[in-house]
């Protein structure tokens, strides 16, 4: 019998000012890094996740449109901190590459969306991490 194949995602959200997190899901291992704004190494945590949890998390990721975000969102007009986050999803049924420079989807502007938000929520849940303020 052959292992369940549960692909993997990173993502990486941040504010060149404040913090950089890391956070990478492969074969249901979840690995999560701080970066302090000098590039400093502040927290670093790994967890099992649960087939369910990860099922959970995809099944959100659907339900909310998040495979419809353009590949890019930019915005040049900040010349202060920054804000930035990289999604990357590969499974057998969702794959996502979606970057996003002080702008974000699903509609390209510099104030987060609910969507936006909700994915950030969500990251919070399956990382069991409640800090993740970009």
């Amino acid at each position: 019998m052959s292992k369940a194949t549960y692909g993997s995602a990173e993502f990486n959200l941040g504010n060149t000012g404040r913090s950089i997190y890391k956070i990478q899901v492969s074969e249901l291992k979840l690995k999560f890094e701080e970066y302090d704004c000098k590039g400093n190494l502040v927290m670093n945590l790994s967890k099992e996740i649960s087939p369910e949890e990860w099922t959970a998390f995809l099944g959100q990721i659907k339900k909310n449109h998040m495979e419809k975000w353009n590949e890019e969102y930019h915005n040049d007009s900040i010349d202060e901190e920054n804000t930035f986050f990289d999604v990357s999803i590969k499974t057998g049924s969702i794959n996502i590459n979606s970057f996003g420079f002080n702008a974000f989807p699903p509609n390209g502007t510099i104030r987060m969306s609910k969507n936006f938000r909700f994915f950030l929520d969500m990251l919070k849940r399956l990382s069991e991490i409640n800090k993740l303020d970009i």
